[in-house]
């Protein structure tokens, strides 16, 4: 069957991922050919080191590829200026905020700034999408607070109501669960859940919540040393290919429990 390339949002060719320095290129992974379809929750997985940030670093220009084509709707991502990919693709890393005194509200509309005028004056419009933004990510009643007052799931969910004011096809986030205990970490995946399901926008998210990322996402990118593995859930596990995530000696994936399991001493 034809896949219908009108849904495919996000698409790779022959894609390679690594760093470059002087004398040399060190190469991650290679070969990378995904294809994206609008309005998905995707998850990148790996054991630690094996390539999760740096494939959505490369996927969202912080770095360059060392080779392959990137496509947004079937344009290069090389093509876009910085003003329209602004407009296309937002981004939460894990990186800290600098200082300052900005409010929720302020840092939030800093998300409009690709289509404000140059001193940034927020129109009704602007006005509009912060408010929405903070109200379907449940932050309305944190706008008044200077941001650095929050906790870290509180300060998680601004960020990514930030990026939904940027009024984005897509949302990469970079680990947004990292600092947050099980309570939080929950309540983002759940939130990033709603917000496929409400707006049909794809977010693409790393994450070491292998578990609960399984359980959520749409779709999932698994890393392994030998090679990328795409797909749904169940064609991942009808295929066993969760088995080649971690090593074998210390979990193992059980299928019945669609969940990753320690593995039990003989």
């Amino acid at each position: 069957m034809i896949e219908n390339q009108n849904n495919i949002v996000l698409k790779t060719e022959g894609l390679s991922i690594g760093y470059t320095s002087k004398k040399s290129q060190l190469i991650i992974q290679k070969d990378i050919n995904l294809s994206i379809k609008k309005g998905q929750l995707v998850a990148i997985l790996g054991k630690n080191g094996i390539g999760k940030s740096t494939l959505l670093k490369t996927l969202t220009r912080v770095q360059n590829p060392l080779s392959g084509d990137i496509y947004l709707n079937e344009k290069k991502l090389s093509s876009f200026d910085v003003k329209s990919f602004a407009k296309k693709v937002g981004i939460v890393l894990t990186e800290s905020l600098p200082e300052s005194q900005l409010t929720v509200f302020e840092l939030v509309a800093l998300g409009r700034q690709p289509y404000t005028n140059w001193v940034g004056k927020l129109q009704q419009e602007d006005i509009d999408k912060v408010l929405w933004a903070l109200e379907i990510t449940d932050t309305s009643d944190l706008s008044e607070k200077y941001f650095y007052e929050l906790s870290d799931g509180q300060l998680q969910r601004v960020l990514i109501a930030r990026a939904l004011t940027q009024d984005t096809e897509l949302i990469f986030l970079d680990e947004p669960t990292a600092h947050l205990d099980m309570h939080h970490t929950i309540k983002i995946f759940q939130l990033l859940k709603k917000l496929v399901n409400e707006t049909q926008k794809t977010i693409i998210i790393t994450s070491h919540q292998v578990n609960l990322a399984i359980q959520t996402a749409s779709q999932l990118v698994l890393l392994t040393e030998e090679e990328l593995f795409y797909g749904s859930k169940e064609q991942l596990i009808s295929k066993n290919i969760f088995s080649k995530l971690f090593p074998s000696e210390i979990v193992q994936f059980d299928s019945n429990l669609e969940q990753f399991i320690l593995r039990k001493k003989s």
